[in-house]
């Protein structure tokens, strides 16, 4: 009986060579067993797959289409094959991430020393950028988002909420006065950091509606730590994530205003490509992602 998988194998490297002859060299085969196996494989297919002539091998439409499927079948099979393997040893590979800047400093800052003790054979490659890549197109495993995810055909799992946090220093206030709803902002110095969520319009709850204030002043910043750090010296009033001011906060460096008007809470997504067998060093990650923000952010 034919070993369907075996066959198919054949089939891609007979397809990849143009040649039995090669092909059976590469396979560890003789030439008269791959093209027994090619002729099973038709047999069963009742279909073509190659014009065969005395100098060469050409692919039909049939057998064109079916390599596809072959290659991504055996290629499945493959990758399944090592992960099985890599269950008897520490998984090792490298994973490459994408993150917003800000959570790539404050979440994977902290996250990643306990990573890489429990699994030291992973390599991490991080790039932090204010944008949203195109996984598959620039090669990323995974990558981290914030906010409201556009339509698309990427895994998403929401981690955890993200509570942003209107604020600014006693010195501020003292000297300015605390703004009593959110068109007072208008009448205040707004530092702004230009991450791609909101810039220079900040969303607001209103009588439980969204609205968006337009807010200016005299300094932006495409980084929330700089934004802090003149916040906390007095300059204006910042409209930051709660995780970069928390501690600003307890310490009396920093003061909350409108809470009440900064209650949505844009999600943490987790997002990668959707396919039927991710690697295990990919797995391994997310799974590890996942149990740190059940156990670590949402307890914050």
């Amino acid at each position: 009986m034919m070993d369907r998988l075996t066959a198919m194998r054949v089939f891609v490297e007979v397809a990849k060579q143009g040649s039995f002859v090669s092909a059976a060299r590469t396979l560890g085969m003789s030439a008269s067993s791959i093209s027994r196996q090619l002729m099973s494989l038709e047999q069963w297919l009742d279909v073509e797959l190659l014009h065969r002539t005395t100098r060469q091998l050409n692919l039909t439409d049939a057998g064109r289409s079916y390599l596809q499927r072959c290659i991504q079948i055996v290629g499945e099979v493959d990758d399944m094959e090592q992960d099985a393997k890599a269950l008897r040893k520490d998984p090792g590979g490298e994973v490459r991430i994408s993150a917003p800047i800000f959570i790539g400093r404050y979440l994977l800052a902290r996250m990643l020393p306990g990573f890489t003790a429990r699994f030291p054979m992973i390599s991490l490659q991080l790039q932090l950028l204010d944008r949203e890549v195109n996984l598959v197109d620039e090669g990323f495993d995974l990558a981290l988002r914030v906010g409201e995810l556009a339509e698309s055909t990427l895994v998403a799992r929401r981690l955890d909420d993200v509570q942003i946090i209107l604020c600014a220093a006693p010195s501020y206030l003292d000297k300015y006065g605390i703004p009593k709803t959110v068109r007072d902002l208008k009448q205040h110095n707004c530092l702004v950091d230009t991450v791609p969520q909101h810039g220079h319009r900040w969303p607001f709850v209103e009588n439980k509606k969204r609205v968006v204030m337009p807010v200016k002043g005299n300094v932006t910043a495409n980084g929330g730590e700089l934004v802090r750090e003149l916040a906390i010296s007095g300059m204006g009033i910042a409209y930051l994530p709660s995780f970069f001011v928390d501690d600003d906060i307890a310490q009396n460096r920093l003061v909350v205003l409108l809470d009440k008007a900064t209650e949505m809470n844009p999600g943490l997504f987790l997002v990668y490509p959707k396919t039927k067998h991710l690697s295990s060093t990919v797995r391994v990650f997310i799974d590890y992602l996942v149990e740190y923000s059940q156990h670590t952010l949402t307890s914050n």
